[in-house]
């Protein structure tokens, strides 16, 4: 490779990092938010408990960001994380389409097609515990392609590592596993046992990062950090100390994830055979969607041409994605699917990239020429999908949860107690822990429903208000409706005895 050739490398890999982090950083809003992201916005910066899995790494990573870097808000700074993880996930894109022999610049226009893409986008530039583990998975699956190339250790071992700190991320990275697998089938046994052995341990030493579950959780309940412990309600509440994971149950329902059912749905989803068909055209719709008609096509015909120079390439990435998109498709519990198909996507992807340049080549016979329009062919797709979702430009101004907040702490007394279900408690969590703007007031994660038993004893200690989407007064005739808000109806209730 001459000099120039290099320089041109180097340029185009930093572009399939440095573009993506810049709009994602651009995307990024400084206020907090509902849902999940309020969440993830909350707990790494008190260093709590997650929901289910409890996303260790991504959670202790996030506190690094949250109090290492002294600009904006910790909303902000969170979500840079997940800004940086999922660029990182693009530069992995090119890289892993250069490993399978595809030129520069359709790697680039791969890596953009990947990056600008909607769910792609949204999920990097904000906080969110998926693009951690798409990085993660991403760079995996890189290190696995170069293992399978040249049997280095190095890549072996790297490989690993990536796969042991994803799973410390989310477990939806163990998916890729049996790809990895199917990859480095080859190689495996040149390796020697000493290898192979470092490679397990590597993974089960990042899972020792589990291991920060139990002892914060012994270390929340032991100071009373969690201020929900004040109502009498027992440990494990949201944020400071969801499942309590310092008792063997607690951590076995919170990594395990078994209130979520998410355990059965995946082994479910796995061997029922007969919805594989549905589950595969359903994954082509959301990716058409995402990437365009065209670049499916590009998918289709690269993962067969694959298979002919690299067999165990083609057919370990193809298993690879498999597995979350069966899973994704089976969660009945998740509200946000899309977020467990980003991975598969890289996958298809690369498998695009491959196709593109390669269909170029069979129909131009000038290599070089080839190559330029296929290049040409995904940079143009990548730029009109991006164009298409430039409205994610706005988010960083969606200020919907802190104007929320704002009318509950207007309409309560400093001292009341405040029931919100989990799309409404999130961002008032961020806001009393973090900000520490919501005075004295405890936020109680709950639907009400659940606690009805404690609201005649809160009652007669502190004010109670309740934030729900639904009228309470056939729950109970106590509840009195105070104030209503613009924002998918929120109605705010007084507990009056």
């Amino acid at each position: 490779m001459s000099r120039m050739q290099a320089l041109s490398s180097t340029f185009l890999a930093w572009g399939a990092f440095v573009v993506p982090l810049a709009l994602y950083v651009s995307s990024l809003s400084p206020h907090v938010a509902f849902w999940d992201t309020g969440e993830m916005q909350t707990v790494p910066a008190i260093l709590g408990i997650a929901h289910p899995t409890g996303f260790p790494l991504f959670v202790l990573l996030g506190w690094l960001f949250a109090h290492g870097i002294p600009i904006s808000s910790v909303a902000w700074r969170i979500g840079l994380l997940s800004a940086v993880a999922m660029a990182s996930a693009s530069w992995c894109l090119y890289a892993a389409a250069r490993e399978c022999g595809v030129s520069g610049a359709v790697a680039l226009g791969a890596a953009w097609l990947f990056a600008f893409s909607g769910i792609v986008w949204a999920h990097g530039s904000r906080a969110e515990v998926h693009a951690l583990a798409v990085a993660l998975g991403a760079a995996s699956l890189l290190f696995a392609l170069r293992f399978e190339r040249d049997g280095s250790v190095r890549n072996l071992l790297a490989s690993a590592a990536a796969l042991g700190l994803g799973l410390a991320t989310h477990p939806v990275v163990l998916f890729v596993l049996p790809g990895l697998l199917v990859i480095g089938a080859r190689r495996l046994r040149a390796v020697g046992f000493r290898a192979g052995a470092i490679a397990v341990a590597l993974v089960l030493a990042s899972l020792m990062l589990y291991l920060y579950l139990p002892l914060r959780s012994a270390e929340v309940s032991a100071q009373r950090l969690d201020p929900t412990l004040s109502l009498g309600v027992g440990a494990g509440r949201p944020f400071w100390d969801y499942d309590h994971p310092s008792t063997l149950d607690g951590f076995r329902h919170e990594v395990m994830g078994s209130d979520f059912s998410a355990g059965g749905t995946t082994l479910g989803a796995l061997v029922d055979v007969k919805n594989y068909g549905m589950r595969a055209f359903q994954f082509s719709h959301v990716v058409g969607e995402q990437i365009g008609f065209l670049s499916l096509a590009f998918a289709f015909f690269g993962i067969m041409m694959l298979a002919r120079p690299m067999p165990w390439r083609s057919i370990g990435l193809l298993i690879a994605g498999s597995g979350a998109v069966l899973f994704a498709f089976s969660f009945r519990a998740e509200s946000d699917v899309d977020r467990y198909l980003i991975l598969p996507i890289w996958i298809t992807i690369v498998a695009a990239a491959f196709g593109a340049e390669t269909l170029a080549r069979l129909t131009i016979s000038n290599p070089r020429i080839a190559c330029a329009c296929a290049g040409v062919v995904m940079i143009a797709s990548a730029l009109v999908i991006g164009l298409n979702n430039r409205g994610m430009l706005s988010q960083r101004t969606d200020d919907r949860a802190e104007q929320y907040v704002q009318w509950v702490r207007a309409s309560t007394p400093d001292n009341a107690i405040v029931i919100a279900a989990w799309p409404y408690a999130t961002p008032l969590a961020y806001t009393s822990y973090v900000d520490r703007a919501l005075g004295r007031r405890i936020v109680e994660t709950a639907w009400v429903g659940e606690d009805l038993p404690y609201l005649p004893s809160w009652s007669a200690r502190l004010p109670v208000f309740a934030v729900s989407a639904s009228p309470l007064e056939r729950l109970d005739p106590h509840f009195v409706r105070v104030r209503a808000v613009d924002l998918d109806t929120v109605i705010l209730y007084w507990y009056r005895r």
